[in-house]
């Protein structure tokens, strides 16, 4: 008589799936972490564009050194900042996406330099969070120099 062998060189179906859905368990673990990275780069993005907007316009006011003549605004709206010149001019507008959140008392908030690179006006600071009030960043205008910091 012939005696059959059977290997068993391969994983049973059931197997299979028991290995799949601990991997899909441990990946949905983590994917909690990948949004919070994400509001984290959409803050600090938002954050540094806002700076390099500020520092522009410094510079422009201390370049022109004309004072009211030639007059450069960021002006912080609801969903969006827009930069403007002579007050009707919009030299960029930039929507803030869903995931940043900048909160302003008034109806809006304006940055001003002078031609010395001070800024006009008494508040000059910003807000930039995420939506869910986890993670913010403040852009300060020293008042006395105009040095833009960010905490």
């Amino acid at each position: 008589m012939a005696s059959f062998h059977i290997k068993n060189n391969g994983y049973l179906l059931l197997e299979l799936l028991i290995a799949i859905s601990i991997l899909m368990t441990l990946l949905f673990m983590g994917t909690p972490g990948l949004s919070w990275h994400r509001q984290y780069y959409a803050v600090d993005a938002m954050t540094r564009e806002i700076i390099m907007d500020l520092h522009q316009l410094r510079q422009q006011a201390v370049g022109n050194g004309l004072g009211g003549m030639d007059d450069w605004c960021l002006s912080v709206r609801n969903q969006e900042y827009r930069i403007v010149q002579n007050g009707y001019i919009v030299y960029k507008k930039r929507s803030f996406s869903n995931i940043v959140d900048i909160p302003i008392e008034e109806s809006r908030k304006d940055f001003r330099f002078d031609e010395q690179g001070k800024p006009k006006g008494k508040n000059m600071r910003l807000t930039v969070r995420s939506t869910d009030g986890r993670y913010e960043r403040r852009i300060i205008i020293a008042a006395q120099t105009g040095r833009i910091r960010v905490e």
